[in-house]
């Protein structure tokens, strides 16, 4: 334990940014309790204990998001001042620097609306920093060759992926060119329907790992299958598609609890899948 009283106990720094969704909710909420909680204190980056005082801390602002009688998610969330940036190697913010700034920037004391925007600020002579008032950090990506798994996709990603082969195909003739793409489509599509009641593990695990970098929310396609799953860190989002299930995601108002459905009836897919569980 430190022996700064500042960097020990319940003063103690958290090092990690936290998502959590669908949280526990012990009683009942009130169903008109609508809107977000923010709130923001120090948490010190790399700080010296001889000399830090709580005062200097990086801020980091907390967020709880409560809705219909439900605590959809929690959230917490560094301010990117110019010593956490550097510390953890995220690009810096843009914006001014004020000429007489404090601990390279530090905003670690209230968090305000203001103009549409959501500002924190310290009393202490540094400019406020604006934050995104969804906070939902999001990767979206095909699925094609990701994981541990995929391995013939990943043998011949290479020579369908490479100039001398887009040259080749461009050489052959439309006909027996459609052809090709859809027999290796087809063939695809029967190896995916072997499993089509589950995501390829190697899948599921990549999703998993994005999660533990920091995203909140992944989304991929490849397999076909339209499903929301809760994974420990996040959620995983697999879309469907356009041709067979007719499926897209719909995420609203910074809310961390994505929604499939289908464009043809408009009802809830995803959302309500036993596979969800």
């Amino acid at each position: 334990m430190s022996q700064n009283p500042y960097l020990s106990g319940n003063f103690a720094p958290v090092e990690d940014e936290l998502s959590a969704v669908d949280l526990p909710v012990t009683g009942e909420l009130p169903p008109g309790l609508c809107g977000r909680l923010l709130r923001i204190g120090p948490n010190p980056v790399s700080p010296d204990p001889k000399s830090h005082h709580w005062f200097l801390g990086t801020g980091m602002v907390h967020g709880l998001r409560l809705r219909d009688g439900r605590a959809e998610w929690y959230r917490s969330r560094y301010v990117r001042d110019d010593r956490v940036v550097a510390a953890r190697g995220w690009p810096p913010v843009p914006g001014p620097r004020g000429k007489l700034q404090m601990g390279e920037g530090v905003v670690n004391t209230n968090v305000i609306s203001h103009a549409g925007k959501i500002l924190a600020l310290v009393e202490a002579g540094n400019l406020p920093v604006e934050l995104d008032a969804g906070g939902v950090r999001m990767l979206l990506a095909h699925g094609d060759g990701l994981g541990r798994g995929d391995i013939g996709y990943r043998l011949i990603r290479p020579l369908l992926r490479s100039r001398t082969g887009a040259a080749l195909f461009r050489t052959i003739h439309p006909t027996p060119g459609t052809f090709l793409a859809r027999k290796f489509s087809d063939t695809s599509k029967r190896i995916l329907r072997r499993h089509m009641d589950r995501i390829p593990p190697g899948l599921e695990r990549w999703a998993g790992e994005r999660l533990e970098d920091g995203y909140d929310i992944v989304m991929t396609g490849h397999t076909h299958l339209d499903t929301v799953r809760k994974l420990e860190k996040g959620i995983y989002v697999s879309l469907g598609d356009w041709l067979t299930r007719f499926t897209y995601c719909r995420l609203e108002d910074g809310s961390a609890e994505p929604e499939l459905l289908s464009y043809l009836t408009e009802a809830s897919k995803g959302g309500n899948d036993e596979r969800n569980s």
